[in-house]
């Protein structure tokens, strides 16, 4: 981290530093104020010279001529020449969503959570598609949270350092984090804004799960267990993808067909990973499940497989996920969620967790309730109706909202509204007993399925 001289020293007059916030690969980030209005903002300062740091500039004043800075994308205000570029000006949000799920513990979300969050991005993704740009970067370190207590979420899209006009995109173009990748860009395929609905598609298996759905070190290893678990791009996609051959063979049969990690990797094969215990995106139906609720759960893992269509002209748009049962229903809130939740690429263990409550890290950041963004109230483009559109505040002294796991004990949220008395929402305690049962039956089920074997599934628990 540079020091808090030179930090300032890149700072004009009109603006007091006042926090480090982080920095990236590129640039960091502080917190500052501005001296005649008193606005807080966020400083995004270059550490050295990079193309980057122009094209996102561009893009931005691209952006605020066409206001589409108001569909849930942050808000651009001022920009400084630096000695290794310019430095952007944002208004001051709260934690990412990679922060809010890495104090949760990576807690699987609560459904009600998800579809706000995706209700806004989709917005945000349609509002780009509009304007011919294409993110390529989203993720959860480029999703922020104007306040992280109160609900229903409100999010931003931020970071247009890599965003490309639609024009601008060429056939074999490398984007997009490893892991969010989608399949058209692996193979070297035409493209679209569609990447974008991938890498969100991608983001929101993350927060069903707490866990990512596609992990892999190489694009190879990528592959395969997209198609392991989607299937793989039909012929006539891959006929025109510049790195197909890399991938696939041409078989006999006039198909293509994945390489084996042998055929791949050759005299160097390495030890492969079994990849994820899901055969296909419906075993997600049967891992997430919703207390009185399971319509809600089937409908959000629909919304997740028509967000990861591998062929990108059958992918839902951001307009289309708008229109989506699982965002326009009103579905009961305040659910308690039981997810069997995977969190390594292997088989859960039969011993794991399940009378063990994992520790809750309280949301507490003392700047939160500090930063007043200029743009804070819901947009008209994410206003829910019906109980959703409540909003609920977590106080400093509470626990956030709690998630049931199959993975731990059922437990009593205190998530409160903020204009309410300070009485649970959620009481279980009479349900405990029939919910370890259930547990214990769901685990010896999935293991029956599983490894085809006899197992004991009626299992009294005292």
């Amino acid at each position: 981290m540079s020091s808090l001289k030179t930090i300032a020293s890149e700072l004009p007059s009109e603006y007091e530093y006042l926090k480090f916030l982080g920095q990236g690969a590129f640039g960091q980030v502080v917190k500052c104020r501005k001296r005649n209005t008193g606005q807080i903002v966020a400083v995004k300062i270059p550490k050295h010279y990079n193309s980057e740091t122009l094209d996102e500039v561009s893009m931005l004043r691209k952006m605020k001529c066409l206001d589409i800075e108001k569909y849930n994308i942050v808000k651009f205000i001022d920009t400084f020449p630096t000695q290794f570029g310019n430095a952007v000006v944002f208004e001051a949000l709260d934690i990412s969503l990679y922060d809010y799920l890495d104090r949760t513990n990576c807690e699987p979300m609560l459904l009600s959570d998800i579809r706000a969050i995706i209700k806004q991005l989709a917005t945000a993704l349609d509002a780009l598609k509009k304007s011919g740009i294409i993110h390529t970067d989203v993720k959860c370190d480029n999703i922020m949270m104007v306040n992280h207590q109160l609900r229903p979420l409100k999010v931003k899209l931020i970071d247009f350092g890599v965003a490309i006009s639609t024009s601008h995109a060429r056939q074999g173009m490398r984007l997009q984090p490893l892991s969010l990748r989608s399949p058209e860009i692996i193979c070297g395929l035409k493209f679209s804004e569609a990447i974008d609905m991938w890498s969100l598609g991608c983001v929101m298996a993350l927060m069903i799960l707490g866990n990512r759905l596609f992990e892999a070190p190489s694009e190879y290893e990528l592959l395969r267990r997209i198609v392991e678990l989607l299937g793989q791009p039909a012929d006539h996609l891959l006929n025109g993808g510049l790195k197909t051959k890399d991938y696939f063979n041409w078989t006999e049969s006039n198909c293509w067909e994945l390489k084996t990690p042998a055929e791949f990797y050759g005299r160097n094969v390495r030890r492969v990973d079994e990849g994820s215990w899901f055969q296909s995106v419906d075993d997600l139906k049967d891992v997430l499940k919703e207390t009185n609720n399971e319509a809600e759960a089937e409908d959000c893992i629909e919304l997740l497989k028509a967000m990861l269509k591998i062929d990108p002209n059958e992918r839902i748009t951001p307009r289309e996920v708008a229109s989506h049962p699982f965002i326009t229903k009103d579905y009961p809130t305040f659910q308690t969620v039981e997810v069997k939740t995977p969190r390594s690429s292997g088989f859960p263990s039969p011993n794991e967790g399940f009378d063990c409550e994992p520790p809750v890290t309280p949301l507490k950041d003392e700047d939160s309730s500090n930063i007043h963004p200029d743009d804070s109230n819901p947009s008209p483009e994410i206003l829910s109706s019906g109980p959703e559109a409540e909003s609920t505040m977590l106080y400093e002294d509470q626990s956030p909202i709690r998630f049931e796991s199959e993975l731990s004990k059922t437990s009593k949220p205190s998530v409160m509204h903020a204009d309410s008395s300070t009485s649970p929402l959620i009481s279980e305690d009479s349900e405990d007993r029939g919910r370890r049962k259930n547990r214990f039956r769901c685990f010896f089920s999935w293991m029956k399925k599983t490894f085809c074997c006899c197992c004991v599934t009626n299992v009294d628990v005292d």
